[in-house]
C-alpha cells in the first residue's frame, strides 16, 4: 500500500515538474517568435539602407549590391548627388531638443496633476477626473482643425508659439495631439 502510495506521489511530483517546465519552454518558445517578429522589420530596414538599387519592391534580407552610398548621399558626402537640401545632424538636433523638451515639460506637468488628483481632496475633484477620462476616449483626430486653427491664431498674436515654429510644435505635443506635428510644421 504504501509502495502505491509513493508511486503516485511520485508520478504527481514528475507530473507537476514536466508541467512547469513544459510552460516554461511553451513561454520561451511564445518570447523567441515575438523577439524575431519585432526585430525582423528593424533588420529589413537596415539592409535596405545598405542597398543601393534604390527599390524597396526588390530589397531581400542581404542585399546583392550592399554599399554606403546611401550614407553618403545622407551626410553630403557624395558629390555626384543632388536631392535638395539634405540638412540630417539639424533635422536629428530638432527632433532630440523637441521630444526632450516635451517629455520634461510633460512629465512636469502630468506629475504635479497627478499629486493633486491622488492627495488633494477638493471640491469637483472625481467630476474632473471623469472629464480627463471622457476626453481620452476620444481620438486626437477629432481636434485636427480645432488645434490647427488655435495654433494659427495664436501665431497671429504671438509669432514665437504660432505655425512652423518649434515653440507651437511642443505646445501642441504637451496638449497631446501627437498625430498632429507633420500638420503643424509644415501649416497645411
Amino acid at each position: 500500500m504504501s509502495s502505491t502510495s509513493t508511486t503516485i506521489k511520485t508520478g504527481i511530483t514528475h507530473s507537476q515538474k514536466f508541467q512547469r517546465r513544459f510552460g516554461v519552454a511553451i513561454r520561451l518558445v511564445i518570447a523567441v517568435l515575438l523577439i524575431i517578429f519585432a526585430i525582423f522589420p528593424v533588420l529589413w530596414i537596415i539592409s535596405a539602407s545598405f542597398d543601393n538599387s534604390n527599390s524597396l519592391a526588390t530589397q531581400s534580407l542581404i542585399p546583392a549590391n550592399a554599399g554606403i552610398a546611401n550614407y553618403q548621399r545622407l551626410f553630403n558626402k557624395d558629390p555626384n548627388f543632388s536631392y535638395g537640401d539634405i540638412q540630417y545632424w539639424r533635422w536629428l538636433w530638432n527632433s532630440i531638443k523637441i521630444s526632450g523638451i516635451s517629455t520634461i515639460l510633460s512629465i512636469s506637468i502630468t506629475t504635479m496633476a497627478a499629486f493633486a488628483f491622488s492627495r488633494l481632496r477638493f471640491k469637483g475633484r472625481i467630476g474632473l477626473l471623469k472629464a480627463i477620462m471622457l476626453i481620452q476616449a476620444f481620438p486626437n483626430l477629432l481636434a485636427l482643425v480645432a488645434i490647427f486653427a488655435l495654433i494659427a491664431n495664436l501665431g497671429d498674436i504671438f509669432t514665437p508659439l504660432g505655425l512652423n515654429t518649434h515653440a507651437g510644435l511642443i505646445l501642441v505635443y504637451l496638449g497631446g495631439s501627437m498625430g498632429m506635428n507633420t500638420w503643424l510644421m509644415k501649416g497645411y
